[in-house]
């Protein structure tokens, strides 16, 4: 996905917590629409 993509240019590489807590961030938000 580009969302993920970009992050993962500005940070270098994600550790899978970090992964995990998007992927969580990303349901949640998209449940509030």
């Amino acid at each position: 996905t580009i969302y993920r993509h970009q992050l993962s240019e500005k940070k270098g590489t994600l550790t899978n917590n970090e992964i995990k807590r998007l992927n969580r961030a990303l349901v949640i938000s998209l449940g509030l629409i």
